[in-house]
């Protein structure tokens, strides 16, 4: 019996997609003009070729719409503005634009409650609360020999460890009120006993009274440690110099220890990839970077600096006023007597008199001290 022919193979289709139900219409339609397109040759191709990434490239766009829309939703209906605050403080360029974003955050978070709470175990709130107590009183009765006396005798930049570093680690911006308002009445009080003119306390007595108070509440120190310290070495007239170009003409002192902490104690961010740079000379660039890290992480002290060192400031100001107030008394003796006494406004205080400064400059802390006279 002689063998069956063998079956024809039947022949491939001329265009082939998996899934197609999974691609859609538009990849079908492709698929359908590539197949229309079999035959004709390489032109065919081309036009088929031309006609799936233009199908592609729509597909693409459309997705992209999507996503980007649904993007955009998600952005303007975030809840959450804490969010937005934190990033405003990791993007702000200046130490204004960080308070501001942080003050912004801790009254979001609940945390302006705190600094007004005047309880806490982080400091003696008591002894503060008595002190201001005392000096509140003795100002507002225009009893200076009260005020120059509690100045004189409990006056402690530390007064009931209220410069315990915990009290600056709650809050963004600030410290508790208490300690704000007792170190702004303490400043307003040695404005108002320097500008308060009485026979029984002169120019001399005032002199001798601030600079006694200077030493005995001591000054403040900057310490460089390690590789800062050996950066400015060699040159350390520049570095006095622009220091005092920053908080005018006060008196600057600089000491340089290998010490590793302080009363304040301020260390920049430092990543993995900055250890690679200790073995590479320092560059423009590279000096910026630090610069700048240097004063970030400056930012988040400010609070504890300010109040550690406003009275400090305040007194010598005070100190530079009256020495400016005796020069310019030397020139006042030469003049005419019409001359003399202008310039300065007088107004009665609690039965003395207190003389109004001219307008002129300010220093670091303007906020609550009394202004520097002009030259």
């Amino acid at each position: 019996m002689p063998p069956h022919p063998p079956s024809p193979t039947p022949p491939p289709p001329p265009f082939y997609i998996e899934d197609a139900e999974d691609v859609g219409p538009s990849a079908v339609a492709a698929g359908e003009t590539a197949a229309s397109c079999a035959g004709r040759g390489r032109g065919g191709w081309v036009g088929a070729l031309r006609a799936v990434v233009a199908n592609a490239v729509e597909i693409g766009a459309d997705v992209a719409s999507h996503w980007g829309k649904k993007i955009w939703r998600r952005l303007q209906s975030h809840q959450d503005p804490q969010v937005y605050y934190r990033h405003l403080m990791t993007v702000a360029t200046n130490y204004e634009q960080w308070a501001a974003a942080g003050q912004a955050l801790d009254r979001l978070q609940g945390k302006n409650k705190w600094k007004s709470e005047v309880a806490s175990p982080d400091y003696d709130y008591r002894l503060v609360q008595d002190r201001l107590a005392q000096l509140r009183i003795a100002r507002e009765s225009g009893d200076l020999a009260s005020m120059i006396f509690i100045l004189r005798t409990s006056l402690n930049r530390n007064l009931g460890d209220m410069g315990n570093p915990r009290l600056y680690s709650h809050t963004h911006v600030g410290t508790k009120r208490l300690i704000e308002n007792y170190i702004e009445e303490v400043t307003r009080q040695l404005n108002l006993i320097c500008d308060t003119e009485t026979d029984d306390f002169n120019a001399a007595a005032k002199y001798e009274f601030f600079t006694n108070t200077q030493k005995t509440l001591g000054r403040t120190a900057l310490l460089l440690s390690g590789g800062a310290a050996l950066g400015v070495l060699f040159d350390v007239e520049v570095l006095i110099e622009t220091m005092r170009l920053n908080i005018n003409d006060l008196t600057f002192q600089a000491i340089f220890v290998q010490r590793y902490y302080g009363d304040i104690t301020i260390v920049p961010s430092i990543g993995l990839s900055d250890f690679a740079q200790l073995i590479s000379n320092p560059n423009a660039a590279m000096m910026t970077a630090y610069t700048i890290a240097g004063e970030r992480a400056t930012w988040k002290e400010v609070s504890f600096i300010k109040n550690h060192c406003q009275v400090e400031m305040a007194i010598d100001e005070i100190i530079y006023r009256l020495r400016v107030k005796r020069f310019k008394g030397v020139q006042l003796a030469d003049q005419p007597q019409s001359a003399k006494g202008k310039g300065a406004l007088k107004r009665k205080i609690g039965g003395f008199t207190a003389i109004e400064q001219e307008p002129s400059t300010t220093t670091l802390f303007s906020r609550g001290t009394q202004r520097m006279p002009s030259m």
